[in-house]
Protein backbone atom coordinates (compact mmCIF):
# COMPACT_ATOMS: atom_id res chain seq x y z
CA UNK A 1 0.00 0.00 0.00
CA UNK A 2 2.53 2.55 0.96
CA UNK A 3 4.76 1.64 -1.88
CA UNK A 4 1.99 2.03 -4.29
CA UNK A 5 1.11 5.81 -2.70
CA UNK A 6 4.47 6.78 -3.49
CA UNK A 7 4.56 5.73 -7.23
CA UNK A 8 1.04 8.05 -7.28
CA UNK A 9 3.18 11.04 -4.92
CA UNK A 10 5.92 11.05 -6.89
CA UNK A 11 4.00 10.83 -10.12
CA UNK A 12 1.53 13.57 -9.24
CA UNK A 13 5.11 16.01 -8.34
CA UNK A 14 6.27 15.12 -11.45
CA UNK A 15 3.04 16.02 -13.17
CA UNK A 16 2.74 19.25 -11.65
CA UNK A 17 6.25 20.45 -12.34
CA UNK A 18 5.73 18.93 -16.12
CA UNK A 19 2.42 19.61 -17.03
CA UNK A 20 3.23 23.65 -17.88
CA UNK A 21 5.28 22.37 -20.58
CA UNK A 22 2.40 21.12 -22.54
CA UNK A 23 -0.47 23.07 -21.87
CA UNK A 24 1.73 26.31 -21.70
CA UNK A 25 3.32 28.13 -24.23
CA UNK A 26 4.36 31.75 -23.48
CA UNK A 27 6.86 33.68 -24.55
CA UNK A 28 9.46 34.95 -21.54
CA UNK A 29 9.28 38.43 -20.82
CA UNK A 30 13.30 38.11 -20.11
CA UNK A 31 15.18 38.30 -23.04
CA UNK A 32 16.67 35.28 -24.26
CA UNK A 33 20.49 35.28 -25.37
CA UNK A 34 21.18 36.12 -28.75
CA UNK A 35 21.62 33.57 -31.50
CA UNK A 36 24.77 35.06 -32.72
CA UNK A 37 26.11 33.88 -29.15
CA UNK A 38 24.91 30.58 -29.70
CA UNK A 39 26.50 29.74 -33.11
CA UNK A 40 29.86 31.70 -33.34
CA UNK A 41 30.84 31.93 -29.15
CA UNK A 42 34.99 31.76 -28.57
CA UNK A 43 35.21 31.21 -24.99
CA UNK A 44 38.45 32.95 -24.71
CA UNK A 45 37.70 36.29 -26.74
CA UNK A 46 34.18 36.47 -25.99
CA UNK A 47 34.36 37.02 -22.72
CA UNK A 48 31.73 39.84 -22.36
CA UNK A 49 29.11 37.27 -23.97
CA UNK A 50 30.28 34.41 -21.64
CA UNK A 51 29.54 36.90 -18.51
CA UNK A 52 26.00 38.00 -20.30
CA UNK A 53 24.86 34.26 -20.34
CA UNK A 54 25.90 33.85 -16.98
CA UNK A 55 23.94 36.82 -15.45
CA UNK A 56 21.16 35.82 -17.51
CA UNK A 57 21.15 32.65 -16.36
CA UNK A 58 21.50 33.68 -12.52
CA UNK A 59 18.67 36.08 -12.99
CA UNK A 60 16.25 33.19 -14.03
CA UNK A 61 17.45 30.18 -11.42
CA UNK A 62 17.00 33.28 -8.73
CA UNK A 63 13.52 33.46 -9.83
CA UNK A 64 12.76 30.47 -9.87
CA UNK A 65 13.76 29.94 -6.26
CA UNK A 66 11.68 33.03 -5.57
CA UNK A 67 8.81 31.69 -6.95
CA UNK A 68 8.17 28.29 -5.95
CA UNK A 69 4.01 28.48 -5.68
CA UNK A 70 3.49 29.86 -9.11
CA UNK A 71 3.05 27.58 -11.69
CA UNK A 72 2.90 30.07 -14.93
CA UNK A 73 5.83 31.69 -13.61
CA UNK A 74 7.88 28.33 -12.82
CA UNK A 75 6.44 26.68 -16.12
CA UNK A 76 7.91 29.86 -18.04
CA UNK A 77 11.64 30.22 -16.34
CA UNK A 78 11.89 25.95 -16.90
CA UNK A 79 11.16 26.28 -20.75
CA UNK A 80 13.09 29.54 -20.90
CA UNK A 81 16.31 27.72 -19.23
CA UNK A 82 15.53 24.38 -21.34
CA UNK A 83 15.27 26.53 -24.84
CA UNK A 84 18.08 28.57 -24.41
CA UNK A 85 20.03 25.49 -25.06
CA UNK A 86 19.09 25.45 -28.86
CA UNK A 87 18.94 28.61 -31.41
CA UNK A 88 15.14 30.01 -32.00
CA UNK A 89 15.72 30.09 -35.39
CA UNK A 90 17.70 27.10 -35.89
CA UNK A 91 17.05 24.46 -33.12
CA UNK A 92 19.53 22.02 -32.41
CA UNK A 93 22.25 24.73 -34.21
CA UNK A 94 24.10 25.84 -31.14
CA UNK A 95 27.78 25.79 -30.90
CA UNK A 96 29.53 22.96 -28.70
CA UNK A 97 31.32 26.24 -27.24
CA UNK A 98 28.26 27.83 -26.55
CA UNK A 99 26.77 24.92 -24.96
CA UNK A 100 29.76 23.98 -22.76
CA UNK A 101 29.54 27.81 -21.34
CA UNK A 102 25.69 27.23 -21.05
CA UNK A 103 26.03 24.27 -19.13
CA UNK A 104 28.73 25.50 -16.82
CA UNK A 105 26.55 28.98 -16.25
CA UNK A 106 23.58 26.67 -15.19
CA UNK A 107 25.76 24.17 -12.92
CA UNK A 108 27.02 27.35 -11.19
CA UNK A 109 23.69 29.02 -10.65
CA UNK A 110 21.83 25.79 -9.89
CA UNK A 111 24.84 24.59 -7.14
CA UNK A 112 24.27 28.49 -5.44
CA UNK A 113 20.82 27.59 -5.24
CA UNK A 114 21.21 24.35 -4.25
CA UNK A 115 23.55 25.43 -1.61
CA UNK A 116 20.88 27.18 0.01
CA UNK A 117 19.11 25.78 2.71
CA UNK A 118 15.68 27.59 2.06
CA UNK A 119 15.78 26.63 -1.11
CA UNK A 120 12.06 25.31 -1.70
CA UNK A 121 11.63 21.50 -2.83
CA UNK A 122 9.75 22.45 -5.53
CA UNK A 123 12.56 24.78 -7.27
CA UNK A 124 15.09 22.02 -6.23
CA UNK A 125 12.52 19.20 -8.06
CA UNK A 126 13.00 21.79 -11.22
CA UNK A 127 16.32 21.89 -11.27
CA UNK A 128 16.50 18.04 -11.74
CA UNK A 129 13.66 18.46 -14.39
CA UNK A 130 15.75 21.08 -16.46
CA UNK A 131 18.63 18.59 -16.28
CA UNK A 132 17.27 15.73 -17.10
CA UNK A 133 15.11 17.33 -20.47
CA UNK A 134 18.08 19.52 -21.50
CA UNK A 135 19.87 19.07 -25.18
CA UNK A 136 23.22 19.38 -25.40
CA UNK A 137 26.48 18.88 -23.84
CA UNK A 138 25.47 18.55 -20.28
CA UNK A 139 28.60 17.45 -18.04
CA UNK A 140 29.22 20.75 -16.55
CA UNK A 141 26.64 20.12 -14.65
CA UNK A 142 27.67 16.96 -12.81
CA UNK A 143 28.49 18.83 -9.35
CA UNK A 144 24.77 19.67 -9.41
CA UNK A 145 23.84 16.31 -10.25
CA UNK A 146 25.73 15.03 -7.82
CA UNK A 147 23.86 17.85 -5.07
CA UNK A 148 21.15 16.46 -6.22
CA UNK A 149 21.19 12.98 -5.49
CA UNK A 150 22.29 13.95 -1.84
CA UNK A 151 19.12 15.96 -1.13
CA UNK A 152 17.08 14.92 2.18
CA UNK A 153 14.46 14.86 -0.16
CA UNK A 154 13.63 11.34 -1.70
CA UNK A 155 11.62 13.05 -4.49
CA UNK A 156 14.34 15.16 -5.44
CA UNK A 157 17.14 12.40 -5.08
CA UNK A 158 14.95 10.81 -7.44
CA UNK A 159 14.86 13.12 -10.33
CA UNK A 160 18.70 13.79 -9.57
CA UNK A 161 18.58 9.91 -10.50
CA UNK A 162 17.00 10.70 -13.59
CA UNK A 163 19.27 13.41 -14.14
CA UNK A 164 22.24 11.48 -13.90
CA UNK A 165 20.42 9.27 -16.08
CA UNK A 166 20.40 12.33 -18.88
CA UNK A 167 24.14 12.77 -18.72
CA UNK A 168 25.74 10.01 -18.06
CA UNK A 169 25.43 8.37 -21.79
CA UNK A 170 27.14 11.42 -23.79
CA UNK A 171 29.05 12.24 -20.60
CA UNK A 172 31.07 9.00 -21.05
CA UNK A 173 32.06 9.59 -24.36
CA UNK A 174 34.49 12.70 -22.90
CA UNK A 175 37.68 12.07 -21.57
CA UNK A 176 37.48 15.03 -18.95
CA UNK A 177 34.29 14.00 -17.62
CA UNK A 178 35.77 10.12 -16.91
CA UNK A 179 38.36 11.42 -15.57
CA UNK A 180 36.30 12.23 -12.33
CA UNK A 181 32.49 13.74 -12.67
CA UNK A 182 31.40 10.12 -14.04
CA UNK A 183 32.68 8.34 -10.92
CA UNK A 184 31.18 10.96 -8.88
CA UNK A 185 28.04 10.52 -10.17
CA UNK A 186 28.14 6.72 -9.64
CA UNK A 187 29.22 6.42 -6.37
CA UNK A 188 26.37 9.23 -5.49
CA UNK A 189 23.96 7.11 -7.02
CA UNK A 190 24.92 4.46 -5.44
CA UNK A 191 25.09 6.57 -2.09
CA UNK A 192 21.52 7.73 -2.83
CA UNK A 193 20.04 4.34 -2.49
CA UNK A 194 22.13 3.01 0.56
CA UNK A 195 20.31 6.12 1.93
CA UNK A 196 17.00 6.04 1.48
CA UNK A 197 16.40 1.73 2.12
CA UNK A 198 12.56 2.22 3.04
CA UNK A 199 9.73 4.80 2.62
CA UNK A 200 7.05 4.87 0.00
CA UNK A 201 9.58 5.38 -3.09
CA UNK A 202 12.73 3.31 -2.15
CA UNK A 203 11.93 1.08 -4.33
CA UNK A 204 11.53 3.61 -7.21
CA UNK A 205 14.53 4.89 -6.13
CA UNK A 206 16.73 1.54 -6.75
CA UNK A 207 14.66 0.92 -9.86
CA UNK A 208 16.42 4.89 -11.46
CA UNK A 209 19.69 4.12 -9.93
CA UNK A 210 19.79 0.67 -11.83
CA UNK A 211 18.94 2.36 -14.80
CA UNK A 212 20.83 5.27 -14.87
CA UNK A 213 24.58 3.03 -14.61
CA UNK A 214 23.23 -0.20 -16.78
CA UNK A 215 24.04 0.61 -20.22
CA UNK A 216 22.02 -2.47 -20.98
CA UNK A 217 19.02 -0.66 -20.21
CA UNK A 218 16.40 1.80 -22.16
CA UNK A 219 18.22 4.87 -20.82
CA UNK A 220 20.81 4.27 -22.51
CA UNK A 221 21.45 5.15 -26.44
CA UNK A 222 22.15 1.82 -28.32
CA UNK A 223 24.26 4.27 -30.71
CA UNK A 224 26.62 5.07 -28.09
CA UNK A 225 27.81 1.99 -26.44
CA UNK A 226 30.21 2.78 -23.79
CA UNK A 227 34.25 1.89 -23.82
CA UNK A 228 35.57 -1.20 -22.38
CA UNK A 229 37.15 1.30 -19.32
CA UNK A 230 34.00 2.75 -18.99
CA UNK A 231 31.98 -0.22 -19.15
CA UNK A 232 34.10 -1.78 -16.33
CA UNK A 233 33.71 0.81 -14.47
CA UNK A 234 29.78 0.74 -14.69
CA UNK A 235 30.02 -2.93 -13.84
CA UNK A 236 31.67 -1.99 -10.49
CA UNK A 237 29.35 0.36 -10.08
CA UNK A 238 26.38 -2.06 -10.45
CA UNK A 239 27.85 -4.70 -8.73
CA UNK A 240 28.11 -2.38 -5.58
CA UNK A 241 24.38 -1.05 -6.00
CA UNK A 242 23.68 -4.22 -5.61
CA UNK A 243 25.22 -5.26 -2.96
CA UNK A 244 24.10 -2.77 -0.92
CA UNK A 245 20.64 -3.40 -1.40
CA UNK A 246 21.75 -7.17 -0.56
CA UNK A 247 22.24 -6.43 3.17
CA UNK A 248 18.65 -5.03 3.27
CA UNK A 249 17.76 -8.53 2.48
CA UNK A 250 19.84 -10.00 4.51
CA UNK A 251 19.30 -7.61 7.92
CA UNK A 252 15.78 -5.90 7.53
CA UNK A 253 13.69 -7.74 5.22
CA UNK A 254 12.36 -7.34 1.18
CA UNK A 255 13.14 -4.05 0.07
CA UNK A 256 10.93 -2.54 -2.49
CA UNK A 257 10.82 -3.13 -6.14
CA UNK A 258 13.02 -6.25 -5.58
CA UNK A 259 13.20 -6.67 -9.43
CA UNK A 260 15.36 -3.87 -9.57
CA UNK A 261 18.01 -6.09 -8.10
CA UNK A 262 18.13 -8.63 -10.92
CA UNK A 263 19.45 -5.57 -13.15
CA UNK A 264 23.12 -6.03 -12.50
CA UNK A 265 22.64 -9.88 -13.46
CA UNK A 266 21.29 -8.73 -16.65
CA UNK A 267 24.03 -6.68 -17.30
CA UNK A 268 27.11 -9.18 -16.03
CA UNK A 269 25.43 -12.13 -16.41
CA UNK A 270 22.69 -11.74 -19.75
CA UNK A 271 25.17 -10.61 -22.42
CA UNK A 272 28.10 -13.01 -23.49
CA UNK A 273 30.27 -10.18 -24.55
CA UNK A 274 29.82 -8.02 -21.39
CA UNK A 275 30.38 -11.36 -19.30
CA UNK A 276 33.63 -12.29 -21.56
CA UNK A 277 34.69 -8.50 -21.08
CA UNK A 278 34.67 -8.38 -17.60
CA UNK A 279 37.94 -9.40 -14.89
CA UNK A 280 37.92 -12.87 -13.21
CA UNK A 281 37.48 -10.96 -10.52
CA UNK A 282 34.01 -9.14 -11.53
CA UNK A 283 33.16 -12.53 -12.97
CA UNK A 284 32.95 -14.49 -9.64
CA UNK A 285 31.71 -11.04 -7.41
CA UNK A 286 28.78 -11.17 -10.13
CA UNK A 287 28.31 -14.51 -9.67
CA UNK A 288 28.57 -14.69 -5.96
CA UNK A 289 25.89 -12.04 -5.96
CA UNK A 290 23.48 -13.66 -7.92
CA UNK A 291 23.79 -16.66 -5.40
CA UNK A 292 23.68 -14.12 -2.77
CA UNK A 293 20.51 -12.83 -4.40
CA UNK A 294 18.58 -16.07 -5.11
CA UNK A 295 19.70 -17.82 -1.47
CA UNK A 296 18.30 -14.13 0.99
CA UNK A 297 15.65 -13.86 -1.21
CA UNK A 298 14.50 -17.12 -1.21
CA UNK A 299 15.10 -17.53 2.36
CA UNK A 300 12.62 -14.20 2.83
CA UNK A 301 9.99 -15.89 0.74
CA UNK A 302 9.47 -19.13 2.69
CA UNK A 303 9.21 -16.87 6.12
CA UNK A 304 6.00 -15.60 4.41
CA UNK A 305 2.66 -16.07 2.56
CA UNK A 306 2.61 -16.90 -0.93
CA UNK A 307 0.46 -14.00 -1.60
CA UNK A 308 3.09 -11.52 0.19
CA UNK A 309 5.48 -13.02 -2.85
CA UNK A 310 4.92 -11.68 -6.09
CA UNK A 311 7.41 -9.49 -6.56
CA UNK A 312 9.75 -11.71 -4.77
CA UNK A 313 8.76 -14.57 -6.75
CA UNK A 314 8.76 -12.89 -10.01
CA UNK A 315 12.43 -11.35 -9.71
CA UNK A 316 13.56 -14.63 -8.43
CA UNK A 317 12.23 -15.65 -12.06
CA UNK A 318 14.38 -13.16 -13.93
CA UNK A 319 17.21 -13.92 -11.89
CA UNK A 320 17.01 -17.52 -12.63
CA UNK A 321 16.85 -16.41 -16.74
CA UNK A 322 20.52 -14.80 -16.31
CA UNK A 323 21.67 -17.84 -14.42
CA UNK A 324 20.43 -20.21 -17.47
CA UNK A 325 21.97 -17.33 -20.04
CA UNK A 326 25.61 -17.90 -17.73
CA UNK A 327 25.52 -21.79 -18.00
CA UNK A 328 24.79 -20.70 -22.29
CA UNK A 329 27.41 -18.66 -22.16
CA UNK A 330 29.81 -21.53 -20.22
CA UNK A 331 28.68 -24.33 -21.93
CA UNK A 332 27.99 -25.12 -18.56
CA UNK A 333 24.65 -28.01 -18.50
CA UNK A 334 24.56 -27.71 -14.60
CA UNK A 335 24.68 -24.34 -14.41
CA UNK A 336 21.79 -23.82 -17.34
CA UNK A 337 19.80 -26.39 -15.14
CA UNK A 338 19.97 -24.84 -12.00
CA UNK A 339 18.86 -21.49 -13.44
CA UNK A 340 16.00 -23.09 -15.57
CA UNK A 341 15.01 -24.42 -12.07
CA UNK A 342 15.09 -21.35 -10.28
CA UNK A 343 13.18 -19.08 -13.46
CA UNK A 344 10.56 -22.10 -13.43
CA UNK A 345 9.39 -21.90 -10.27
CA UNK A 346 5.48 -20.27 -9.84
CA UNK A 347 3.78 -17.32 -7.76
CA UNK A 348 2.33 -20.58 -6.08
CA UNK A 349 5.23 -22.73 -5.67
CA UNK A 350 5.96 -24.15 -1.76
CA UNK A 351 8.21 -23.48 0.62
CA UNK A 352 9.99 -26.77 -0.14
CA UNK A 353 10.07 -26.48 -3.69
CA UNK A 354 11.72 -22.78 -3.48
CA UNK A 355 14.55 -24.11 -1.47
CA UNK A 356 14.69 -26.94 -3.94
CA UNK A 357 15.05 -24.95 -6.71
CA UNK A 358 17.53 -21.98 -5.64
CA UNK A 359 19.68 -24.69 -3.69
CA UNK A 360 20.83 -25.96 -6.85
CA UNK A 361 22.42 -22.71 -7.44
CA UNK A 362 25.52 -23.06 -5.11
CA UNK A 363 26.52 -26.66 -6.26
CA UNK A 364 26.28 -25.87 -10.26
CA UNK A 365 28.70 -22.36 -9.48
CA UNK A 366 30.80 -24.30 -7.59
CA UNK A 367 31.06 -27.26 -10.03
CA UNK A 368 32.68 -24.62 -12.82
CA UNK A 369 36.27 -24.20 -12.23
CA UNK A 370 36.34 -20.44 -13.09
CA UNK A 371 33.97 -20.20 -10.62
CA UNK A 372 34.89 -22.56 -7.73
CA UNK A 373 36.01 -19.67 -5.33
CA UNK A 374 32.19 -19.44 -4.91
CA UNK A 375 31.06 -19.23 -1.31
CA UNK A 376 27.90 -20.13 0.80
CA UNK A 377 25.75 -17.30 1.40
CA UNK A 378 25.11 -15.96 4.98
CA UNK A 379 21.62 -16.53 6.48
CA UNK A 380 19.29 -13.64 7.26
CA UNK A 381 20.11 -11.86 10.13
CA UNK A 382 17.98 -14.07 13.33
CA UNK A 383 17.87 -16.77 10.95
CA UNK A 384 18.48 -20.52 11.57
CA UNK A 385 18.56 -21.57 8.38
CA UNK A 386 21.89 -23.19 7.31
CA UNK A 387 24.18 -20.82 4.94
CA UNK A 388 23.75 -23.13 1.92
CA UNK A 389 20.24 -22.56 1.27
CA UNK A 390 19.46 -20.59 -1.57
CA UNK A 391 15.75 -18.92 -2.56
CA UNK A 392 13.89 -16.80 -4.97
CA UNK A 393 13.68 -13.04 -6.04
CA UNK A 394 11.20 -10.42 -7.38
CA UNK A 395 9.54 -8.61 -10.33
CA UNK A 396 10.70 -8.50 -13.94
CA UNK A 397 14.45 -7.14 -15.56
CA UNK A 398 13.62 -8.13 -19.19
CA UNK A 399 10.58 -5.54 -18.94
CA UNK A 400 13.17 -2.87 -18.20
CA UNK A 401 15.30 -3.63 -21.05
CA UNK A 402 12.64 -3.10 -23.59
Amino acid sequence: MNRCFGFYLVGLIGLMCCRGMAEVTPVPDDPGISDTSKTDLNLTANSEEVGEITLKVQAEVTKLAQNPSDPATVTMIRQWLIGEMQSKNNPGGTSPAYQEAYAAALNAAFMDALGHPSTPVNTRLNIGIVIKLLPGRTEKLAPSVVQLLKDKSSAVVLWGERAAAAILPAGVQDAAFNAGPRDEILAAIIESVVTHPDGPISGMLADEANQAINPELNEWPRGRPPTPTVLSALIDASLKLQKGRLEIYRKTGVPGAPIADTYATYLTMGTPNVWNSMTPTQQLQAAQQALDFVSLASERAVGRQNNQNDDLIQALKEEGRWIMELGTTLSDQAITAAGSGVNNLGIAAPAQQVRDACSAVLPAFQGNQALSGIQATLPIEGSKSSPDVAVPAPPTASDAQQ
